[in-house]
């Protein structure tokens, strides 16, 4: 609404004796008139106006009303509409603005000019020189000879705020953006997001009393407003409370009791992310396979959730064992393999047969970490050995070695590849508790039953007293097992004199020379013998002879065995040389 100020000017003092005077007193009546104007406190966005009311004696030709207005704290100034209705009234029309604070608006007029600063001529020799009076705040020195009166005065105007606009309105909700388990939002605690209005300039505004304010929606029961509140400056706080982890859909409205309006704000629908609480011991599951061998991919199973049962479908979890030997895989997360949301499969891997605690920590949820870290329910794994391999059976898989008539001994371990006895004890104990049987086909080979102590080791005793190789074949009760056959080496055992015999003819010798005998050498059993007793040295007795030389030593002239040349028999020189 236009300001009218209307400036009469008061008539000049019975005691003024000049015109100057009183027309210096009319100015100085405008300048207090016109320091009394108050524009006071305005929206933004509107035209301001105001008028201002002089005499006509106060208007001389070329005079001027100039208004600007200035921000505080901006250096430019604006310049004002001025309109001159004649009659010395003056319409002002400050132009609107969009920024609201204070605001300084400058006033300035300018008289027109008046009476030349030149001596006015008088009769007499000596006459007196009257100059021109010079208003307040005038300036002198115009063209001309002439002067104009000036004068400023600076009023004060406060723009304020607009009401709140809905399009303007800005919705903070900082719960997705938290990495601090303490103020994130969780279900079960107080969460809130704040509402920020402004009018449609911009301005931070406050809603209007007894007019506007905010309301806040949601589809979903299980979410509750709790407050609406100011916080700050045109902000309010709407709190809320939800048990349930998940996703909600808030809107928020500015509703108007005058207009009987309802507009939705701009950002509405606001997506608010609630994390699940810590998780419960008594919620949390477990699960694992009834068996795990070694050499396999194990894994076992952790459900996670927090008091109110709701699911953690993105948690990081750590792992640690205090064993050597097992190496942890892959932490699968079922809620996106499988569809089970909350739990996870913990993959493993070991080749040992030991005893481990697994232990199982939850660091965080969805990028929150977690003050301290939760711990799940230890797992204890003790692994099954692997499956039965022949190859890894006895200590030596490809051959062994025993004497003729010198009973011996197998020992046959049930062991995997990895060296796993298998039966060792009740911990690793198999589906199969049958006997190892070690099988020939040559009956020259005497076998006995195995015998064990423990489930894992077996020991069978053999008898031959034929030399030679013979085959093995490995069973397991009734079942022949793959990996064979095995090979058993019985070895003659040394010369037997009963056994024994020259060779004949015996081949003539020249006297006062070396002579030979051909010997075949047999061990007690029969069999073709190279073997050299160190305790029964070989030895040639010849009788005849009258210088009765007694028995001679004798030494083989070269290595004999039978597997090379049967029809050679072994080549005896005497020590001594034979003159008879």
């Amino acid at each position: 609404t236009p300001v009218h100020c209307p400036l009469p000017l008061p008539s000049p003092p019975a005691s003024e004796p000049t015109e100057a005077a009183a027309e210096a007193s009319e100015f100085a009546n405008y300048l207090e008139l016109a320091r009394g104007v108050q524009l006071g406190v305005h929206e933004v966005g509107t035209a301001v106006g105001f008028t201002v009311q002089l005499k006509e004696s106060a208007c001389l030709p070329g005079a001027k009303l100039d208004v600007t207005m200035k921000a505080a704290g901006s250096d430019s100034s604006i310049p004002c509409a001025v309109e001159d209705a004649s009659g010395g009234r003056f319409r002002v029309t400050l132009p609107p603005q969009p920024r609201c604070g204070p605001y300084t608006v400058t006033v300035t007029f300018t008289r027109g000019a008046t009476l030349p600063l030149t001596p006015t001529p008088a009769a007499g020799p000596n006459p007196p020189k009257t100059m021109a009076s010079v208003p307040r705040g005038g300036t002198l020195g115009s063209p001309g000879g002439a002067h104009h009166a000036t004068s400023t005065t600076v009023l004060s105007l406060v723009l304020q705020p607009g009401p709140a606009e809905a399009e303007a309105t800005v919705l903070r909700f900082d719960g997705p953006k938290a990495r601090n388990f303490g103020i994130a939002s969780v279900a079960g605690r107080v969460g809130f997001f704040l509402v920020h209005s402004f009018d449609k300039h911009g301005n931070v505004t406050t809603l209007r009393r007894r007019d506007q304010t905010f309301q806040a929606l949601c589809d979903d029961s299980n979410f509750r407003i709790l407050r609406n509140e100011p916080c700050g400056h045109g902000v309010r706080k709407i709190t809320y409370y939800t048990e349930k982890a998940g996703t909600f859909s808030v809107r928020v409205l500015l509703c108007s009791a005058l207009s009987h309006s309802l507009a939705e704000v701009a950002g509405s629908p606001l997506t608010i992310i609630v994390s699940p609480d810590l998780p419960h011991r008594e919620s949390c599951r477990f699960s694992a396979a009834p068996e795990y061998r070694a050499g396999g991919v194990g894994s076992y199973t952790v459900g996670l959730f927090d008091r109110f049962g709701n699911p953690l479908t993105q948690a990081r979890l750590a792992r640690r064992t205090d064993t050597k030997c097992l190496e942890y895989r892959e932490v699968v997360n079922l809620g996106l393999s499988e569809g089970q949301p909350g739990f996870y499969r913990v993959e493993f891997y070991t080749e040992r047969c030991y005893k481990y605690i697994l232990k199982t920590f939850v660091e965080g949820n969805a990028g929150i970490d977690y003050d301290e870290m939760y711990e799940l329910p230890v797992y204890i794994l003790t692994p099954l050995p692997g499956q039965l391999t022949v190859a890894h059976c006895f200590h030596d898989s490809q051959e062994f070695r025993g004497s003729a008539g010198v009973p011996g001994t197998l020992t046959v371990h049930k062991r995997d590849r990895f060296l796993n006895r298998i039966n060792a004890d009740i911990f690793n104990r198999t589906e199969s508790d049958a006997v190892f049987d070690v099988r020939c086909e040559d009956a020259a080979l005497k076998l006995t039953s195995a015998t064990t102590t423990d489930g894992s080791t077996f020991t069978i005793g053999y008898t031959a007293t034929k030399s030679g190789t013979y085959i093995l074949w490995l069973w397991l009760g009734t079942e022949k097992l793959d990996g064979g056959p095995f090979s058993l080496v019985i070895e003659p055992g040394p010369p037997d004199a009963s056994q024994s015999a020259l060779e004949a003819p015996i081949p003539p010798a020249m006297a006062g020379h070396q002579g030979y005998v051909g010997v075949w050498l047999k061990d007690k059993f029969g069999n073709e013998t190279n073997a050299v007793d160190p305790a029964k040295p070989l030895t040639l007795a010849i009788t005849g002879d009258k210088s009765d030389r007694g028995t001679i030593p004798v030494v083989c002239a070269e290595p004999w065995c039978h597997a090379f040349d049967p029809a050679t028999p072994p080549m005896l020189t005497c020590s001594h040389p034979v003159s008879t």
